[in-house]
């Protein structure tokens, strides 16, 4: 403790001789967040605003004191970090429906689309990459900013409105989320269903609070949590796999024709395993059955590997900024996060067959503590990214509607009231976690992460350059665009009709 506290003091003395501020006004916390966002071993004055966020600017020459700042290894803007950046910001909740994707598709299938996925949101991403270095010196570097020096003010309007659906989105996929988990957790150890006030209750009395706030610093770590729960799922349904894979009973319900899924298990040591038969890697389909199970999975893989509106901010603090710099940590991204999601997918699929629900936390895990433990573990890591989704939609929506990112005190009590309300509305009326991820897979996130990066590539980039990327930009844009119109009008078709593809899981 007092070498602690000599240290603190030092780090005061030392931050205060860079803002002018004298000590004992110097919060631990304003301390922190500078270290936390400062480079190593680099001289800084730090300002903190109003709001509590810390800016920093290089500090004058004249400047007689040296302050040295150690951060962890793992810093802002070099490969390590941004790598893990780029990973927090792509492994999420997406990933509870894709062991539901490989139902559809079967395994071997499933898992191509996985790929095919990965490496489409890959290319992309490096269309994005060469588009911005395309762009006039000293530009900021943001999808507005390629939307301008694209087609203009039309296509920058556009991307805003975009951005605003696919924040609420994202927010009404976290409130089914979380409603959905948290409702499993109860039933286990009471016998009815209270999603409906989880939903209200937990927004109203958690969510909102915290979205009020004009700052969220102090929510700044909710993506790592995130990616946490994400690697424990990973780990939890595996060992899960290993534990439950004899069990037959898990697999007594499903659309299997052939009941003989009810008399062998899946345990890849044992020679009654499935793939002896065949029909469940690769299931015996017409083609209108495979057209549909396309058009459903893809949204959802889609859904998963969309990090695109992210990576151009971690582009931008990359020390030595580079294309090929940028190429490798997102080469190391994706495919950690592809083999977390083939993880998940496949030991998921492998246990419960063609009895895999639209989340994979609500197929019976005998109430498994650990399991229970995954399920809320994301849930409090969705209840704490929905403030951070209000707070950029409220941000944004200040911008394009009344031009201003800091609404009134009224206006911005006012429109994360709402936005929550709504949010709320949708997530009671569509239940399906699985549902809501394949509509905002095939509306919002194809736009943003393969056909606006075509888009600003094909006009930015000099015709003579990359020819054959271009061919294959605009190929890969008609493609994710068709499939996505077909996804997005059999979501509609599926709604209408009253259909429930969950209605034959395991629960």
């Amino acid at each position: 403790p007092r070498t602690t506290t000599r240290l603190l003091n030092e780090c005061r003395v030392c931050f205060a001789s860079h803002t002018q501020t004298h000590t004992d006004n110097i919060s631990l916390s304003a301390i922190f967040n500078f270290v936390q966002f400062a480079e190593p071993n680099r001289e800084y004055v730090s300002i903190e605003s109003d709001d509590g966020d810390v800016s920093k600017a290089k500090k004058s020459k004249s400047s007689t004191r040296t302050c040295t700042c150690s951060v962890p290894q793992i810093k802002a803007g070099s490969v390590s970090g941004s790598v893990f950046t780029i990973i927090i910001s792509t492994v999420g909740a997406g990933c509870l429906s894709l062991p539901y994707a490989i139902r559809l598709f079967g395994l071997i299938p499933g898992l191509i689309t996985l790929l095919f996925a990965a490496c489409l949101s890959y290319f992309t991403l490096d269309l994005l990459l060469i588009a911005v270095s395309y762009l006039p010196p000293k530009s900021r570097i943001s999808y507005r900013s390629l939307a301008m020096h694209s087609y203009g003010d039309g296509l920058a309007l556009f991307i805003q409105c975009v951005l605003l659906i696919q924040f609420y989105g994202s927010s009404v996929s976290y409130v089914v989320a979380y409603s959905g988990l948290l409702d499993l957790v109860w039933n286990i150890y009471f016998d009815y269903s209270i999603y409906t006030y989880l939903a209200i209750a937990v927004y109203s009395f958690i969510v909102i609070p915290l979205s009020l706030f004009r700052s969220m610093s102090k929510l700044r770590f909710t993506s790592f949590l995130g990616f946490s729960c994400s690697m424990y799922l990973a780990l939890v349904i595996l060992l899960e796999y290993f534990v439950l894979c004899s069990d037959r009973n898990l697999r007594s319900y499903g659309d299997f024709v052939n009941q003989r899924h009810l008399y062998f298990n899946t345990c890849i040591w044992s020679p009654s395993a499935p793939w002896i038969g065949g029909y469940l890697f690769f299931p015996s389909m017409n083609l209108l059955d495979i057209t549909t199970a396309f058009i459903t999975v893809f949204p959802l893989d889609v859904f998963a590997f969309v990090c695109h509106p992210y990576a151009l901010p971690v582009y931008v603090e990359l020390k030595q900024r580079s294309v090929d710099k940028m190429r490798k940590v997102l080469t190391i991204s994706l495919g950690i996060a592809t083999l977390i999601y083939c993880l998940i997918s496949s030991s998921g699929f492998l246990l419960f067959l063609s009895s895999v629900c639209g989340n994979i936390l609500t197929n019976d895990f005998k109430q498994h503590i650990d399991v229970q433990l995954a399920a809320i573990g994301i849930s409090t890591s969705c209840i704490l990214t929905l403030p951070i989704y209000s707070f950029t939609f409220r941000g944004a929506f200040g911008e394009l509607v009344y031009g201003v990112k800091q609404l009134s005190t009224v206006k911005h009590i006012t429109v994360t009231v709402i936005f929550g309300a709504l949010s709320v509305f949708i997530g009671i009326s569509v239940t399906s976690i699985s549902v809501v991820f394949g509509i905002l897979g095939s509306t919002t996130y194809p736009l943003l992460g393969f056909i606006f990066p075509a888009v600003f590539f094909c006009k930015l980039v000099p015709k003579h350059k990359y020819p054959l990327k271009r061919q294959l930009a605009i190929v890969q844009a008609i493609f994710v665009s068709i499939v996505s119109l077909a996804s997005l009008v059999y979501k509609v078709y599926q709604i209408a009709a009253g259909q429930n593809l969950d209605a034959e899981c395991a629960w």
